[in-house]
């Protein structure tokens, strides 16, 4: 019984009791008793509380209900000590609420486990509500009144009758599809008075003349009459309209049918001749229908074979068969006619084309007709449309031309086994990996009796767990073949109830290429600088198997020059060249080329760099810096093609990466030095400049004729000039440096005056002119000053 979430979420016990696991029975049970009153009204007894969810940290542990209340209370007379933990259910079954869309699937889980109770839990864990046998059943009953409003619905909109209804007033306020189908009107053309316009002029009178007295007796309503739709076409319909009427009586509408009855008025007209109603039941048959007699001239066909060959009644009644049809296609129907006149039943297939051009195939049948004394006086022809069939046919015959080009391409070996190993389908043979040729059968052997024990083992072992788990099983094995060494990836899947499928691909150059890449790996790992290159180079050339590998950079002169390049199994010394006119010219402006015929490219106008090479394919990929700028490339030459390009182009993008981010680093560590150097030169020149400035500074304030001082916020001196020094009976500012008032010559009162202004100074932020103040010199001599 599916339903949506919401629906069945409403029959949810949500008012049920939370406790903790180690809630007494003493305190529980009061509790149980007193959530009855919270109950939502609307669900009644349904959900009345019988159960107590316990949950810990807000995850639900256990459930107690009723019963187990009841039981416990009539098993132990101490019940009231126990806790809810020593006696509810565990482990819970509960439903996650994402899957609260199906009432089976929770009335499944409360017959499955013999339980009353199914907590509905959230993503957290935490219980939401409680669903039970109770509720589900009363879901079922509002489902079931929702299910049969539905299926009205759906019967009124699938009906293959019309189907109206009218107000007390006689105006229409409902009709279904199949009524706007037989009046040919839309919805809002046929409300109220306005379906009237449907009616065919000739019966609108008379129609609504009876339909009025049927709704002032308040009669059933019957007749027969005609729709004229907006396109000109005539349907002939039966209506029939029953009063609805109201508890007390009253008239409210009426709601009717309206069956179409055209077919059946053309039968009535066609009974009136034997041929007309032969013709007409005829016509409605799906396949084409002709009689021809021992003439083989023509005395019947029905419409669809008018139609298939565009043959009018007409014209072709009486007229022989020849004359109707190509001279070739008549030759090749004219053994078929002469069989069927001689007596014989003739079944044949042939194709017609369509006025779309397009082939329609068809199956047919002729069947001798015989009079009273069993002489052949004509034939019966019937042919059927099977170009479905033809095109299912044809279909499948492109569906097995695809599954056997998609298995042409798959390297596997493809096999299939049962369950104890024993072959029933080799699906695609691969010469090299199959160990038996190709003329050995295995069907019906096991693989214990084909392979070799050790590797019918580890199939065997495959082929158990593929069972056992349902999962697909991968591993590698490695075979020796004389003194070559192959190595193979098997992939086993069970493929139905009692069979597998092994797909065993050989995997040897992979292993070759990986070995390849970890050795390229470990040997370009450890080194950084300018050794990097020269051993990326060397290495990519063995990793390879290339005559050439070549790191260059493009610098500001728009030269490659190479960091390394290997030819002929060593390192060269440096070259640059211009890179116009060649293959890393491309490489630069693409990101990447690859050239598998070099000196077609070239033709006769071969490059310098190019002209010594004795390679004819050629692969490159740029070296792109962190701004995603061309700075370098890096590729690989040979003499012969380079095999599995993609490999090549994997790895050479690989290290192009690499090669890219070392010389990126050293080309940063070159400035950097560079600009380490630049900054020292500009610190010792701009040293320079400020010890001249100072010394021409002081030796200004020494020839000027006043004292002059500075000071730090805390009155400690940081320099003078001579005059002040003079003053002060010292030699050097040496010795007046970090010294303050206090440490000179000039009296206690004198320095506390000082430093009183020099603070005044310092809070103010404003200076102080015009200080008349005393000073003992360190002559001994005492003078006024101006400060």
């Amino acid at each position: 019984m599916p339903a949506s979430s919401p629906i069945l979420e409403t029959s949810l016990l949500s008012s049920f009791t939370v406790a903790a696991p180690e809630m007494e029975l003493a305190d529980a049970v009061p509790q149980m008793l007193s959530v009855s009153a919270e109950v939502r009204p609307e669900l009644e007894l349904a959900s009345k509380p019988s159960c107590m969810v316990v949950q810990d940290q807000a995850q639900m542990v256990g459930i107690v209900t009723q019963r187990d209340f009841l039981r416990i209370m009539s098993q132990h007379d101490s019940w009231k000590e126990l806790t809810l933990r020593q006696i509810m259910s565990q482990p819970v079954i509960t439903l996650a609420r994402s899957e609260l869309s199906d009432s089976r699937t929770a009335q499944a889980l409360l017959d499955r486990h013999g339980i009353h109770h199914l907590p509905i839990v959230d993503a957290q864990g935490s219980c939401i509500g409680v669903l039970t046998d109770h509720c589900l059943r009363k879901f079922s009953d509002s489902y079931q009144l929702w299910e049969s409003e539905q299926r009205y619905q759906q019967v009124v909109a699938s009906a293959p009758v019309g189907i109206f209804r009218h107000d007390a007033s006689g105006g229409c306020t409902m009709v279904n599809p199949r009524y706007l189908e037989l009046s040919g009107f839309t919805v809002d053309q046929l409300l109220g008075d306005r379906w009237q316009d449907a009616l065919h002029p000739d019966d609108r009178e008379w129609l609504m003349e009876a339909w009025s007295k049927a709704m002032e007796a308040g009669e059933r309503f019957q007749g027969e009459y005609r729709y004229l739709n907006p396109d000109g076409q005539v349907k002939w319909v039966y209506a029939q309209a029953l009063p609805e009427r109201g508890p007390q009586g009253q008239l409210r509408g009426y709601c009717g049918t309206v069956t179409d009855i055209s077919d059946r008025k053309k039968a009535e007209e066609a009974l009136l001749e034997s041929e007309a109603r032969l013709r007409s039941i005829t016509d409605s048959i799906p396949g084409c229908i002709a009689y021809v007699d021992a003439s083989q001239r023509y005395q019947f066909t029905n419409q669809t074979y008018r139609t298939w060959f565009h043959y009018p009644q007409v014209e072709i009644v009486g007229k022989k068969v020849e004359e109707f049809l190509e001279p070739e296609r008549y030759e090749r129907c004219r053994s078929r006619i002469e069989r069927v006149l001689e007596g014989e039943k003739v079944a044949y297939e042939t194709s017609v084309s369509n006025d779309d051009g397009t082939l329609r195939y068809l199956s047919g049948i002729l069947v001798p007709d015989r009079d009273r004394r069993n002489k052949i006086r004509g034939y019966f022809a019937l042919l059927t449309d099977i170009s479905d069939r033809k095109r299912a046919e044809q279909a499948l015959q492109a569906s097995e031309a695809k599954k056997a080009a998609i298995l042409a391409t798959i390297p596997d070996y493809l096999f299939c086994v049962d369950a104890q190993g024993c072959y029933r389908e080799v699906v695609n043979y691969r010469e090299g990996i199959t160990i038996f040729s190709e003329n050995f059968d295995p069907i019906g052997m096991t693989m214990v009796d084909v392979l070799p024990p050790e590797i019918a083992a580890q199939q065997m072992y495959s082929l158990q767990q593929a069972f056992l788990t349902g999962e697909l099983q991968t591993y590698e094995q490695v075979l020796q073949e004389g003194e070559q060494v192959r190595h193979e990836e098997i992939r086993v899947i069970r493929s139905a109830q009692d069979e597998a499928l092994f797909m065993v691909r050989d995997i040897t150059e992979r292993k070759r290429a990986e070995q390849q890449l970890q050795n390229l790996l470990a040997g370009t790992a450890a080194e950084t600088g300018q050794d990097f290159f020269p051993v990326l180079a060397t290495h990519l050339s063995e990793a390879l198997q290339v005559d050439y590998a070549l790191v260059a950079e493009l610098r500001a002169d728009d030269e490659l020059h190479s960091l390394a390049f290997w030819a002929d199994g060593s390192l060269h010394p440096p070259i640059h060249y211009h890179p116009g006119g060649t293959l890393c010219e491309l490489v630069i402006d693409n990101g990447q080329h690859q050239c598998d015929d070099m000196l077609a490219y070239f033709s006769n106008q071969l490059p310098e760099v190019v002209r010594d090479l004795e390679a004819n394919h050629y692969f490159g990929i740029a070296l792109r810096n962190s701004e995603n700028v061309v700075i370098g490339l890096l590729c690989v030459m040979d003499r012969y093609s380079i095999r599995q390009s993609q490999r090549v182009e994997s790895i050479l993008r690989v290290f192009a990466a690499r090669a890219a981010a070392e010389l990126e680093r050293q080309r940063a560590s070159a400035l950097l030095e560079q600009l380490n150097q630049e900054l020292e030169h500009k610190v010792e020149e701009r040293t320079a400049e400020w010890r001249e400035q100072k010394r021409f500074l002081q030796t200004v304030l020494d020839a000027f004729p006043l004292s002059v001082f500075w000071k730090d916020l805390n009155s400690v001196y940081l320099g003078a000039n001579r005059r002040f020094l003079c003053d002060a009976g010292l030699k050097s500012k040496r010795e007046l440096i970090g010294k303050t008032d206090f440490d000179l010559v000039w009296r206690k009162t004198e320095a506390e005056a000082y430093r009183a202004d020099d603070q005044e100074v310092i809070r103010s932020n404003k200076a102080k002119l015009d200080i008349i103040e005393s000073q003992l010199q360190a002559s001994g001599k005492q003078i006024w000053l101006e400060t």
